[in-house]
C-alpha cells in the first residue's frame, strides 16, 4: 500500500512539473498526464519543445 501512495505522489510531482514548463513555454496543452505516466521522459520532451510565448515578429 506504502508503494501505491509513494508511485502517485511521485507521479503528481512529475505531473506537476511538466505541465507547469509547458504553460511556461506558451502552450495551453496539458500536459499532467504526460507527466504523470512517464515522468522523466516526459520532462525532456517538454524541455525539447520550442518555445512559442517570445514569438519574433
Amino acid at each position: 500500500m506504502e508503494a501505491v501512495i509513494i508511485y502517485l505522489a511521485f507521479g503528481v510531482v512529475w505531473g506537476l512539473v511538466v505541465n507547469k514548463i509547458i504553460q511556461n513555454k506558451g502552450y495551453s496543452e496539458n500536459w499532467f498526464w504526460w507527466g504523470f505516466f512517464f515522468g522523466i521522459f516526459a520532462l525532456i520532451a517538454a524541455l525539447i519543445k520550442p518555445d512559442i510565448s517570445q514569438k519574433e515578429f
